[in-house]
């Protein structure tokens, strides 16, 4: 997206084209197979929770299009419209920054994503006691995520666009897999596997060649030469005959002290 609006230099014979494009694969494989593939396991915990990872693996899924499969596609679907709707949200802060601050743009769009989203919610689920906050732990798990998740998340992505464009930032998503895994084992005691290694291996050593590409279209940007004009190519004509042209000089430009 941001390649076709122009946003993006895209030069086949460059270097760094061709490691933004392979860093980008290499980011997306890694995560793939952080998500798809387990293997044998490096870390096991007690899990004294229930571990959705086995829940989700167990599905059986079979060769007819049942409801399940159906589920799983309308999910699928879900996923790809959501991330298309957050790369143009990431392409439009571009122009948006140009004019609005990030603190004020976060702001207000909180606010306005909080009065569109509330009618939904309250529609999706009418009960009033499913909404009523009960313990400490609910209440500091919604204050973090409307602070940080919500708020200072959309104000720093919002600055990390406007100045390093909207690839620089939508980079760093994959790392929200590689860190709900490391605070999934901590937190929770679920079992590393050696996919999980490969695809975090993947996602850093993609996210680092996508990075060195951005680096050396910055300093691709500082080194294009200026042309600097001779002072030989300067010309200053003055036409004596011309009487409106006599009010220009009105003084010399060295003032004689010798006097």
């Amino acid at each position: 997206m941001a390649a076709s609006v122009g946003l993006e230099n895209v030069e086949v014979r460059s270097l760094r084209t061709w490691a933004k494009i392979l860093g980008t694969i290499v980011c997306v494989g890694g995560t793939m197979i952080l998500t798809f593939y387990k293997g044998p396991t490096i870390l096991k915990f007690s899990n004294p929770y229930l571990n959705l990872g086995t829940v989700l693996y167990s599905v059986d899924l079979g060769p007819a299009f049942n409801s399940v499969d159906y589920k799983w596609v309308l999910a699928v679907g879900c996923l790809l419209v959501s991330t298309s709707c957050w790369s143009l949200w990431l392409i439009l802060q571009v122009p948006i920054c140009k004019y609005i601050d990030p603190l004020p743009q976060a702001f207000w769009l909180c606010l306005l994503s909080s009065l569109q989203t509330a009618p939904i919610v309250f529609f999706l689920e009418p009960n009033l006691n499913a909404w009523k906050i009960n313990t400490t732990t609910e209440l500091l798990a919604c204050s973090f995520a409307g602070i940080f998740g919500s708020a200072v998340c959309f104000y720093l992505q919002s600055w990390c666009v406007s100045v390093r464009g909207p690839v620089y930032c939508a980079m760093f998503m994959p790392l929200h897999t590689i860190m709900t895994v490391i605070l999934a084992a901590i937190t929770l005691h679920e079992e590393l596997h050696i996919g999980s290694l490969i695809g975090a291996i993947g996602i850093i050593g993609g996210l680092y060649i996508v990075l060195w590409g951005k680096a050396e279209d910055v300093k691709g940007e500082a080194k294009e030469p200026t042309r600097i004009v001779d002072a030989s190519e300067i010309n200053i004509s003055i036409d004596d005959n011309d009487d409106h042209n006599e009010h220009i000089i009105r003084q010399p430009l060295l003032v004689n002290n010798t006097r």
